[in-house]
């Protein structure tokens, strides 16, 4: 898997996190939708468009449908958010 490498400007906005906003990755303001779409971007072709768990073929890439796995879930550990 290729690691993800984030502008300076992205990791100050991160930097800016408190680490409890359970919200912040929904903001749907810049620079946080474009983190989001980048992010996305980057695992969608490092998967190869498979789903890292089933390995079904992702026929799609608008990010409606398409979730960015987290190993925990934001809602209840928002301080793993970025990782």
């Amino acid at each position: 898997m290729q690691r993800f490498n984030f502008s300076e400007f992205e990791l100050q906005y991160i930097a800016d996190f408190d680490l409890k906003d359970k919200t912040y990755w929904d903001n749907t303001s810049e620079p946080m939708t474009s983190i989001r779409k980048k992010i996305r971007a980057h695992f969608l072709s490092d998967q190869n468009y498979q789903c890292c768990y089933c390995k079904m073929t992702k026929q799609e890439d608008h990010g409606l449908v398409w979730d960015v796995e987290h190993i925990l879930p934001k809602i209840l550990y928002p301080q793993f958010t970025f990782e």
